[in-house]
């Protein structure tokens, strides 16, 4: 018997091609063949009710109103299959997968294939989703997001073209009489 038939192999779960035990990735079709290093769950509140902490449970996550879904949403403005997240090696990647209402990652429309990092909100119909860390140490998954200053900015017009100072003061005879 041939000592390498023996390796162990697996499954994709996506495209249940047979894969080699230490590939992190399936050879078919791309599909992260991984866990996440640490647990994740999601905190979803819908109609001011208190959050709930649902666990993500696997590599690859689906999130509507159907009954199949990884997380169930029981919110009429979500569609059966409004949101999918999946494990890539390093972070979550959230992807509407055609719903009808669109969906928002921190208040700005989802339009392609995005990571997530802990602390980000998802909102789908009348339901708001964050990603936290539940178990493990809180790393920085991808680098931070560029954010827009809180505070707007001034302009500031360069010293060149600045018109001096004597520019501004009144002659004598308009200035105020002093007491």
């Amino acid at each position: 018997m041939n000592p390498a038939s023996h390796q162990t192999q697996s499954l994709c779960p996506v495209c249940g091609a047979p894969q080699p035990g230490a590939a992190r990735f399936c050879s078919r079709c791309g599909h992260p063949l991984t866990q996440p290093p640490q647990t994740f769950e999601m905190l979803v509140t819908q109609n001011n009710a208190p959050p709930m902490r649902v666990p993500i449970p696997a590599a690859t996550v689906t999130i509507g109103r159907a009954h199949d879904s990884t997380i169930l949403i029981s919110d009429p403005k979500v569609s059966r299959r409004h949101l999918q997240l999946t494990w890539n090696g390093a972070a979550f990647v959230a992807e509407d997968v055609g719903s009808s209402g669109g969906t928002l990652l921190n208040g700005m429309p989802l339009r392609s294939p995005t990571i997530l990092r802990p602390g980000d909100t998802l909102s789908i119909g009348d339901t708001i989703l964050r990603l936290e860390i539940a178990s493990g140490t809180a790393t920085v998954l991808a680098p931070p997001r560029e954010q827009a200053p809180s505070v707007p900015q001034t302009p500031t017009t360069p010293a060149h073209l600045q018109p001096p100072a004597s520019a501004y003061a009144l002659p004598a005879a308009l200035q105020p009489a002093s007491t």
